[in-house]
């Protein structure tokens, strides 16, 4: 049985309904996998990110989002934050931070697609933004101040929306990556020993050419 375009969207558009406001939880180390695959591709692109941006960001955020919608919609994502870190040995990158970002929307729309988004955070405040316990609210359409934003989308969306999106710390996969105990600060000042499956990704962040 074939299903109209707008039964389609409706379907598509279910999953993210329910859970718009509770991404599942992810473990670091598949975000980890996520993020530098999303990165690799990036940077194989015929439009990458220049490495001195990279070199110069106060930290780097990295995000798999899911939305869609029928004049209502919904998008969940999640992602991990990384924070450039001064130490004896010259700059490095902090171990990397859960977090969710989840949202809803209205207005014009229809479809559903994945996008992948980068951020690049320029100061301590963008930092800070994606470090929230309360967590961060950002208005669909409002530039971040000290933040650049990479994106790339996979799948078919369109409209004007009105919406919005909410950013909080995973605190359940950051607690199972390091502990009840974990610390942010302690965290994005290098004093967390950082996973080995996150080589990769630094390798990438630092601008390594791949064998």
């Amino acid at each position: 049985m074939k299903l109209a375009p707008l039964t389609l969207a409706l379907v598509a558009l279910l999953p993210l309904a329910a859970r718009s406001g509770h991404a599942d939880p992810a473990p670091v180390g598949e975000r980890v996998a996520a993020a530098a695959g999303i990165l690799r591709a990036k940077q194989s692109s015929p439009h990458p990110i220049p490495q001195n941006v990279i070199d110069a960001a106060r930290g780097v955020a990295i995000v798999s989002l899911s939305r869609g919608g029928f004049i209502f919609g919904g998008q969940r994502g999640t992602g991990l934050v990384i924070a450039r870190t001064r130490g004896a040995l010259g700059p490095s990158w902090s171990a990397p931070i859960a977090f969710n970002m989840s949202g809803g929307s209205f207005g014009a729309q229809i479809g559903y697609e994945k996008v992948s988004y980068i951020f690049i955070l320029n100061t301590d405040a963008a930092l800070q933004s994606f470090l929230g316990d309360d967590g961060a609210w950002w208005a669909a359409g409002t530039a971040l101040a000290g933040v650049q934003i990479y994106t790339q989308a996979d799948g078919v969306y369109g409209g004007a929306t009105v919406g919005g999106v909410t950013l909080r710390l995973d605190r359940d996969a950051n607690r199972h990556a390091y502990g009840d105990a974990f610390n942010t600060r302690d965290i994005i000042n290098g004093h967390t020993q950082r996973p080995q499956s996150a080589a990769k990704l630094y390798e990438l962040l630092n601008g390594v050419p791949e064998e």
